[in-house]
Formats: structure tokens, C-alpha cells, sequence
């Protein structure tokens, strides 16, 4: 193994087990439930909100296929612009919460 190659990790860093993993979140989950409660929420819209995009695309394609009019398209892109930003948004605030947690020390190991 070369000085460079970082495959294994040195042996003074211990990896937590799932158990004890599990154990951490739920501590810090039921620390603060309503956070839980607004990264959960926050995520799922955020999930729903990427996707609407590629549904709008798709509806861009049948308008323009069907010959509809250029005020359609430009309300179809608005949505769209608007559904990625919000997604972006709701994406960016559900991971708001695990920054405040992880930046908490860690304990020290045993």
C-alpha cells in the first residue's frame, strides 16, 4: 500500500454500528421532534416539487405538437421556473436541520 492509497481508514477511527447509529438518531429526533417533523415535511415537498418540472416539459411538448398558443408556453415555463425554484428551495431547507444536528460534537469514543 502507498502512502497515498486512503482505503482503509487508520485504526484509531472507530465506525459507529447500525445499532448505535440508529440509537443517535433517535436521541436527536426525539430531542427536537418538530424538526423531525419539518425535514421530513420539507423533503417530501421538495421530492414533489423536482418532479413537477419534467411533467411540465412534457406538457411544453404536447402544447407545442398541438400548435397551442405562445401564451400557453410562457405560462407552462413559469411554472417551471417556479416548481424548480421552490424544489430547490424545499431541498435546501430540509437539510438545514441535519447541518444543526451534525454540527453538534461528537462524544468522546470509548
Amino acid at each position: 500500500m502507498s502512502r497515498t492509497d486512503t482505503r482503509v481508514a487508520p485504526a484509531i477511527l472507530r465506525t459507529a454500528t447500525g445499532r448505535e447509529a440508529a440509537r443517535w438518531v433517535g436521541t436527536h429526533c426525539r430531542e427536537a421532534p418538530w424538526l423531525t417533523t419539518a425535514t421530513v415535511l420539507t423533503t417530501v415537498a421538495g421530492a414533489a416539487l423536482q418532479v413537477l418540472p419534467v411533467l411540465l416539459l412534457g406538457r411544453v411538448v404536447d402544447a407545442v405538437v398541438e400548435g397551442e398558443s405562445q401564451s400557453v408556453l410562457v405560462t407552462i415555463g413559469a411554472l417551471l421556473v417556479a416548481a424548480a425554484l421552490l424544489g430547490a428551495g424545499a431541498n435546501t431547507t430540509a437539510t438545514a436541520p441535519t447541518r444543526r444536528i451534525c454540527a453538534q460534537p461528537l462524544p468522546p469514543a470509548r
